[in-house]
């Protein structure tokens, strides 16, 4: 047989690698009898299987108007086949009698001799590796001996034994390791597992196995199989949610950024070297493509299921033909960020990581070609990352994002915009922008008042429910968001981070060649990120025990220590103010009073007013915040009142308050009362909220007036008051 024009009898390579497994002779007594004779020929059959797989992958998606259908055949009129280079295989056209024996080997679970003829073959033409496993025969034998090895594993002791792999034995099986022979058995079975890459993904069964298995391993050991073999067999399924949810229980344990990095590999590293991911890749694009084309909002459920189907399978690929869509077309974000409800969960990590590596891309601008607008395709994929954090908060991972954007922050400003939408949508706070009279005169009200402005315009049973759906999504949000930044250390890191930025795009040297109105947006956005992140804190009750005077002891130390400004060290901290409930206002006259009794150098040593919370020594840390000059205008009791108090301790936009209790009164007394319980929530509110608001202002005013002679003393002239008032608050 050993003519390659006669084909081989089917049982004589089996029986060939059954005697060098058992000794019986050599593998070079037999090696000069096995075709072909030139090793060369197996390294050239394979390269123009490459080359044939990569043209075809290439074609795919092409209409090549001069080529002739064939009616007869409907796989050449549709210009496609099914996977069909990667079916056949680099070896079915001849008679490979040493790629057989290598399936052989593989098969009776002789995996040293089948490295050995692995090797001897690669001798002639290292610089060309051949993957034996793209062979569907030998793709098979080798996740039959893996197969073999694992279910033997699990049915026995899984920790002792699964880590370390099992012993060859010559006739081909597997007997229980010695305990001196575990560690290099396990290097055997990674090295079959790396072998065998992304063609086990015939045998689904397989690929279970193997995902439980990788959950009883070290990390290490468990990210070297998803890299290798898992992640990119996955993509070759179709529509397996099963495996999927399999994938992602094994990989949840690993941090993101080496779930990233596997990613990262899967898309642009692997396909270099295994052509059916770029077939499969390509196929997947085409099917994401004509989905998109038919995606709006009246059928997002419908084409929601179809693209979860997708993203069980090559994630990657579909979410690559979303995102080019989200950047050109803004209008499809909302409808595609309720189509991924029908995702899994593996899919939405996937998203994340195309999202951050879609916006990190450096070989795009982030402005546009003006250079004093932010270009469309960064905002709306910041759009649509915040929503997507918004919406399925409890799914992804938003530390990358939040890490992402803070690394990038310092090298580039318009990283803003990410962190804008984030923290805007999350918190569900809206932008001050633009704002009519009534929301302005709002803003002194609290966030009942704002509400019910808001929602005046709306109304209906759909619109009631959406909000409601909105209201619950943006709680659980918003709560995340505090818990991802409370983990990271970025409570407060994240607005000392910002206003370094609001102060290089003011005075730095790097952004000197911008037009004014680019940077005075940047500014702008800035200082608004600043105030809703405040407003962010207020709402969820931020802050720990150390009182007013470990608060003021904090703003000091943002002040010296990480030169910021006193206006943001007070933003920082005011909710924290907000969530201890102090009486600001009592603990301010108190402390009057008591400065009131001390001596001229003021060096008489009294006691803590309001059981600790506050004493004279806090003055000390008022007075080094500003410069020496200030205070000869100005008192520390004045300037503490500036900064401590919020606009709802000062003043209430009464008319309106009124104006909103008696129309939601009309809009409750003219619904049915299964239609209205959200308005008579809302109204009880707002009547709890101003009754409240009525009385601190009122509090507030009275003991402002009290303490009228210490905050402006009579000896300090009214000019001197206003320019220390304007320098150092306004």
């Amino acid at each position: 047989y050993h003519d390659r024009k006669r084909s081989t009898a089917s049982g004589l390579i089996p029986v060939v690698a059954r005697l060098i497994t058992a000794g019986l002779f050599e593998l070079e007594d037999i090696w000069n009898y096995l075709s072909p004779e030139e090793d060369r020929e197996i390294t050239t059959a394979y390269y123009n299987f490459q080359k044939k797989t990569i043209d075809f992958a290439q074609s795919i998606g092409v209409v090549n108007l001069a080529k002739k259908a064939d009616s007869s055949n409907p796989e050449n009129a549709e210009g496609l086949s099914e996977l069909n280079p990667i079916d056949i295989g680099p070896f079915r056209d001849a008679a490979f009698q040493k790629v057989e024996l290598v399936r052989c080997l593989i098969h009776q679970g002789s995996w040293q001799l089948a490295k050995r003829v692995i090797q001897q073959v690669n001798g002639d033409l290292p610089e060309l590796e051949v993957d034996y496993a793209s062979d569907p025969d030998i793709a098979a034998s080798l996740t039959e001996a893996i197969s073999r090895i694992l279910q033997q594993l699990i049915t026995g002791n899984l920790e002792s034994n699964l880590s370390h792999g099992q012993i060859e034995n010559s006739d081909g099986t597997f007997a229980s390791p010695s305990q001196s022979a575990k560690n290099a058995q396990h290097s055997i079975l990674l090295e079959m597992i790396e072998f065998l890459g992304p063609h086990g993904y015939r045998d689904w069964r397989f690929l279970v196995r193997l995902c439980r298995a990788s959950r009883i391993l070290d990390l290490d050991t468990s990210e070297f199989i998803m890299d290798n073999c898992l992640l990119p067999c996955l993509a070759l399924t179709e529509k397996n949610a099963h495996l999927s949810r399999e994938v992602w229980d094994s990989i949840r344990r690993l941090p993101y950024d080496r779930r990233y990095q596997m990613y990262y590999n899967l898309r642009h590293i692997l396909p270099q070297s295994y052509p059916v991911l770029r077939i499969c890749n390509e196929k997947t694009k085409i099917d994401a493509r004509n989905i998109m084309k038919r995606l709006v909002k009246d059928n997002v459920e419908m084409y929601g299921r179809k693209i979860g189907k997708m993203t069980h399978g090559n994630a990657l690929a579909v979410f690559e033909v979303m995102l080019e869509q989200v950047k050109g077309y803004e209008n499809i974000i909302r409808p595609l960020v309720d189509a991924l409800m029908y995702s899994g969960d593996l899919a939405m990590d996937m998203m994340l990581f195309s999202l951050i590596e879609q916006m990190a891309n450096p070989t795009r601008d982030r402005l546009k070609s003006d250079g004093t607008n932010i270009a469309q395709w960064f905002s709306s994929l910041s759009v649509f990352c915040s929503l997507i954090l918004r919406n399925y908060s409890e799914r992804v991972e938003i530390a990358a994002v939040l890490q992402f954007a803070l690394n990038k922050l310092a090298d580039d400003v318009l990283l803003i915009t990410l962190i804008s939408e984030v923290v805007c949508r999350m918190a569900s706070v809206q932008a001050s922008e633009d704002l009519g009279d009534q929301m302005l005169e709002a803003l002194a009200g609290g966030p009942s008042l704002r509400e019910s402005l808001s929602l005046s315009t709306a109304a209906g049973t759909d619109a009631a429910q959406a909000r409601q759906k909105q209201r619950t999504a943006s709680h659980k949000a918003a709560t995340k968001l505090y818990e991802t930044l409370q983990g990271l250390g970025m409570v407060e890191h994240l607005p000392i981070a910002v206003t370094d930025q609001r102060w290089e795009v003011s005075f730095g040297s790097e952004y000197s060649t911008w037009p004014l109105k680019m940077r005075s947006n940047m500014f702008d956005r800035c200082q608004a990120v600043l105030i809703a992140y405040s407003e962010f804190l207020i709402s969820l009750g931020f802050g720990d025990s150390g009182g007013l005077e470990g608060i003021l002891t904090q703003v000091s130390n943002l002040i010296k220590k990480y030169q910021l400004s006193v206006d943001v060290a007070f933003m920082i901290m005011r909710p924290r103010l907000r969530a201890h409930g102090l009486n600001i206002p009592a603990m301010i006259e108190q402390l009057v009073d008591m400065g009131s009794h001390t001596n001229a150098e003021g060096t008489q040593a009294i006691g803590p007013a309001l059981n600790g919370t506050l004493s004279l020594s806090s003055v000390a840390s008022i007075q080094s915040m500003e410069e020496a000059s200030i205070w000869e205008g100005i008192t520390p009791w004045l300037y503490m009142c500036f900064w401590c108090f919020s606009l709802e301790d000062i003043a209430i936009p009464e008319d309106l308050y009124k104006n909103e209790i008696q129309r939601l009164t009309k809009v409750v007394d003219s619904m049915p009362a299964d239609l209205s319980s959200e308005k008579r929530e809302l109204l009880a509110k707002l009547g709890v909220e101003y009754e409240s608001q009525s009385s601190r202002v009122q509090d507030t005013v009275s003991r402002m007036k009290r303490m009228a002679s210490m905050l402006c003393p009579a000896e300090t002239e009214s000019g001197k008051i206003s320019v220390a008032l304007i320098q150092s608050c306004m």
